[in-house]
């Protein structure tokens, strides 16, 4: 949530409980899953990894040149971190430490982090900047923003079955 933090439901959705043990935060942009562990993404805390589905928090911060995370992805392997004033970065130990990944990247303000597993393929979606794409799991990214209108600012990125779906800060929808 917003200021309230995190909830779980065990229930399909029927019913939540707040799970906050050892979280300093209660602003959460971003999850993902990797390797049975939980990243959860704070905005203004860092990142958190819950080895027990959300029963504790412990915060994985080593590295991070911010801690204003916006958006989380995981290839299966390692985490990325998007953050709102400092580019990418990428855990390849879970979380035990952070690296810089923003060769090429033209944006410090990162929305939306997509991992493509059918191409092996990183998609980075930035405030100002449209779309980045990276083959080498973020040591270098590339312009990807081709039929979009300049300095767009993607809000949303979503690939199912090869497709990508986008939508901008105006309300436009991409395929």
């Amino acid at each position: 949530t917003d200021m309230l933090g995190i909830y779980k439901s065990s229930d399909n959705g029927y019913s939540f409980s707040r799970c906050n043990n050892g979280l300093t935060s209660a602003w959460f942009n971003a999850f993902t899953i990797c390797d049975g562990n939980i990243f959860a993404g704070s905005g203004e805390e860092g990142v958190f990894i819950s080895e027990n589905v959300g029963s504790n928090w412990s915060p994985i911060n080593n590295g991070l040149g911010s801690l204003n995370i916006i958006s989380l992805e995981s290839d299966g392997e390692n985490v990325f971190a998007g953050t709102s004033d400092a580019g990418i970065f990428i855990t390849q130990n879970m979380g035990l430490h952070w690296t810089e990944i923003n060769n090429g990247l033209n944006a410090d303000y990162i929305t939306t982090i997509q991992y493509d597993y059918e191409n092996d393929l990183l998609f980075a979606g930035t405030k100002e900047n449209g779309i980045f794409v990276s083959s080498d799991q973020g040591s270098n990214w590339f312009p990807a923003s081709e039929g979009l209108p300049p300095n767009s600012y993607i809000r949303t990125m979503h690939i199912f079955d090869g497709t990508m779906l986008l939508s901008n800060s105006v309300g436009e929808i991409f395929i």
